[in-house]
């Protein structure tokens, strides 16, 4: 199991750094009187915070696991322990946090992008146009 690894640290630094920094900029100006500049930075921490939580949300099983694996482990007890003894933490959490929430993590991040992105909306539209086209 991977425990907080660096990944993880810079997800939650990124995310971290970009609450601050929308907090300040909501502090600081009017959203009236802001450039595009701001505006832009304001929707780059925004999406950064997003990607971020969601990463942080799917990854927080991983972590509960591994926090409980070492508890097992520090407090001396043979693997499974107290903890891991019942059937479905034995063998269903490590699964269940380093597969499902992976995947969801994987599928939630397109969605995002989706969401977040004009680009990438127009894109999509523009495809989907496209194959309505050719089926016709």
């Amino acid at each position: 199991s991977s425990g907080i690894n660096a990944e993880s640290q810079s997800v939650l630094f990124s995310f971290l750094a970009s609450v601050t920094k929308l907090r300040k900029n909501t502090d600081n100006s009017s959203i009236g009187s802001e450039n595009v500049s701001s505006r832009n930075n304001r929707n780059a921490s925004w999406a950064i915070m997003y990607f971020a939580a969601v990463y942080l949300v799917c990854n927080s099983f991983t972590f509960v696991n591994t926090v409980l694996y070492t508890l097992t482990d520090v407090l001396n007890n043979d693997y499974p322990g107290q903890i891991y003894s019942s059937t479905f933490m034995f063998f269903y959490s490590w699964p269940i946090s380093e597969i499902l929430c992976t995947v969801l993590n994987a599928t939630l991040n397109p969605l995002l992008y989706f969401w977040r992105m004009r680009e990438v909306r127009l894109r999509v539209k523009s495809w989907g146009r496209q194959i309505l086209q050719i089926r016709n």
